[in-house]
Parts: C-alpha cells; sequence; structure tokens
C-alpha cells in the first residue's frame, strides 16, 4: 500500500509540516536541540562507548521525519562506540518525506556516505518495514505507516526511545492511547540484537 507523504513546506528554511501544524526542526539549531532532547538526555555518547564487541544498540522513534535525529544518532556511534559493536534504529512514520525533499533539507548535514546510502535504499512511500543497510554495523528499520499497527510487530528490545517531536496537541490519539505508550513503558534496557 501507498502512504500519503507529507504535506509539507518550507519557509525561512524551515520545514513546516501543514497536517500537524508545526516545524520538523528549527533551522539554525536542529542538531543542537537533538543532541539535548535526544541524545545527552539519554546519555548515549556514555553508553555507546561503554558497548563491548559484538553488542548491539538499538533505539525506538516514533515519527522519523526529517531523519535529523536519526543521522545524529548515527554520527554520534560512529564516533563513539568500539568499531565492532552495532546500532539498530527502529523509525516509525506515517507519513514519510518526498526524496527529493529529504535531499534538501540534508545539503550540508553530517555523514554524506550514510545518507547517500539512505538515498539509494530509501522505501519512499511503500508501507510496510524495511530494513536499510547504511554501514557495515548500522541498520534502520523504517516502519512506514500507523503506529498503532507496527510496533506490535517489532520484536526488540529497545534501550533507548525518542518519541514524536509535533506539537502533542495535534495528535493526541497516537501518545495518549494504546499500545503504544504501554510498550514504551515496558521495554527493559537490555542490549539484544533486533529480531524482525
Amino acid at each position: 500500500m501507498l502512504l500519503t507523504y507529507a504535506n509539507l513546506t518550507i519557509a525561512n528554511s524551515a520545514p513546516y509540516n501543514q497536517d500537524y501544524r508545526d516545524i520538523y526542526y528549527q533551522p539554525q539549531n536542529g542538531f543542537e536541540e537533538s543532541n539535548h532532547t535526544f541524545i545527552h538526555a539519554n546519555h548515549l555518547p556514555q553508553r555507546f562507548a561503554n558497548l563491548h564487541a559484538g553488542q548491539a544498540f538499538c533505539i525506538g522513534e516514533i515519527g522519523f521525519g526529517s531523519g535529523l535525529n536519526a543521522l545524529n544518532t548515527i554520527d554520534h556511534f560512529l564516533r563513539h562506540a568500539r568499531s565492532q559493536s552495532h546500532l539498530h534504529y527502529c523509525s516509525v512514520e506515517k507519513h514519510p518525506i518526498e526524496l527529493n525533499t529529504l535531499k534538501t533539507l540534508h545539503q550540508n548535514w553530517c555523514q554524506p556516505q550514510i545518507r547517500a546510502q539512505l538515498y539509494q535504499q530509501y522505501p519512499h512511500n511503500h508501507s510496510g518495514i524495511h530494513t536499510l543497510h547504511l554501514h557495515p554495523r548500522i541498520h534502520l528499520h523504517l516502519l512506514l505507516g500507523d503506529a498503532h499497527d507496527l510496533l506490535p510487530q517489532l520484536h526488540a528490545k529497545i534501550d533507548a526511545w525518542y518519541l514524536d517531536g509535533f506539537a502533542p496537541q495535534q495528535k493526541p490519539p497516537m501518545l495518549a492511547s494504546p499500545p503504544i505508550c504501554p510498550y514504551c513503558a515496558h521495554q527493559p534496557p537490555h542490549h539484544h540484537p533486533l529480531q524482525l
């Protein structure tokens, strides 16, 4: 099934979602916001550095959006984690951004080789669970569709959750009702490889 692409406009360099009436990130400090809200709040540099050889770290995200958090997390992982550890990044998105728009947003962002792999393997608006091998040690699992349908299929031990950054009042059904919040709340902090 084909999903509806994000209803997105760009004004003053800020990507704005017309349906949720909110921006994806502040254009001047998007990575700083990501670092404060997700990277450092979850102590990821230290946790990545403490991974053992062969150990995997798994992140769950509600709302892939522009991919800013994913690319920022990957950048930190490659800078801090041991060379034989792995990252699984699982992200749900109901309205993906069109590829050409994504490339426009990503201009001058970090990790150009990772971005090139993302563009090459991008599933566009095809619903379902898609595994993108962005690096020998980094796997992006894009769950495209409704989070209520897809998250129960995610048989993984999540080490850190990133919850949707859009204004909560615009999305009360997703953030306030089961199964998502109970699912997130009961994930133990184990370091297990993803099993899909």
